[in-house]
């Protein structure tokens, strides 16, 4: 098996995520406003209303703070997940799909303190209405008011969530390894790379849907919202409603709007997941390799 670093490994990751991040983010913005409720039309009609109302500007609306935490959130993932299968090897254990799977979970807890606020950020403005649209600093700034409760907003879901993740990688890497076995190659071509990657997100997206359609309602709701309410809704007495947790959102969505309100926007995330992991991966199987050239020459010249 070829030699890996965690450096080249994260810095090919981050890459390739940003690479993915600029050319998908018309298609996530309008997946982000179907999973938050702010639109009830397909992902192309919702693409025409952001157009229609805002131009071409507002699909890309929060494109800074999206590619921060893509680089970000990426770079942290890969470099933990790989540090800890070199440490998986040197501790003379097996490479399986569930220790794989087990690595990942915790690489994505990890770094959940950091990039999660920046992620609640992004989703607020992403699903914002155009005209009350808001910049960076303001959603930033009414985050932070809110104090740890709302910093850190689904921080439960999100946690069972980097199972999705995981499970992609930890299905990547069982399958790169059978096809490498039979070709007696070290690395994937482009197209293996992106149908291995396309497939294993695909499998883990299906199995983890409901959860992501939560997290997102979570997380778009400002303070006082009730799930289902409109954007201006407020109790009675004019105080903030309590805030719901995963368990009662999930169960509220699920009374609202029964099984397909679980499933809603499911077929723009598996297209969106799918289409970014199959990029994502192949760029990573094409820049690690680049990655850990260079840093083998700096590390020679140290030397």
């Amino acid at each position: 098996m070829a030699p890996t670093d965690p450096l080249a490994e994260a810095t090919a990751g981050a890459a390739g995520a940003l690479v993915t991040c600029v050319l998908l983010m018309p298609v996530d913005t309008c997946k982000v406003k179907i999973q938050a409720g702010r639109s009830k039309l397909s992902v192309p009609e919702t693409m025409r209303a952001v157009v229609s109302a805002e131009g071409l500007r507002g699909l890309y609306n929060g494109l800074l703070p999206k590619a921060m935490h893509t680089v970000l959130q990426n770079f942290m993932y890969f470099f933990t997940y790989e540090w800890l299968k070199a440490r998986r090897a040197a501790a003379g254990i097996r490479q399986t799909t569930l220790v794989n799977t087990v690595c990942g979970v915790i690489a994505g807890v990890s770094n959940l303190t950091l990039t999660l606020p920046l992620e609640t950020t992004l989703v607020r403005i992403q699903a914002d209405a155009a005209g009350a649209r808001k910049g960076l600093s303001q959603h930033a700034s009414e985050l932070l008011a809110e104090g740890p409760d709302g910093i850190w907003r689904g921080f439960g879901v999100s946690s069972v969530l980097t199972l999705n993740p995981a499970l992609t990688f930890a299905l990547f890497d069982a399958l790169k390894a059978r096809l490498r076995k039979l070709t007696g190659r070290s690395r994937l071509s482009t197209l293996e790379g992106f149908l291995v990657g396309s497939l294993s997100k695909a499998l883990a997206t299906v199995m983890t849907y409901p959860l992501i359609r939560t997290k997102v309602v979570m997380q778009a709701k400002p303070e006082g919202d009730d799930d289902g309410a409109s954007e201006s809704a407020q109790p009675p007495n004019g105080k903030l409603r309590r805030r719901k947790g995963m368990a009662e959102t999930l169960v509220a969505i699920w009374q609202r709007e029964g099984l397909p309100g679980l499933f809603r926007g499911c077929s723009a995330q598996i297209f969106t997941a799918v289409a970014k992991s199959g990029i994502l991966l192949t760029c990573k199987e094409r820049l690690a390799a680049f990655a850990l050239l260079i840093l083998m020459r700096d590390k020679r010249a140290v030397r």
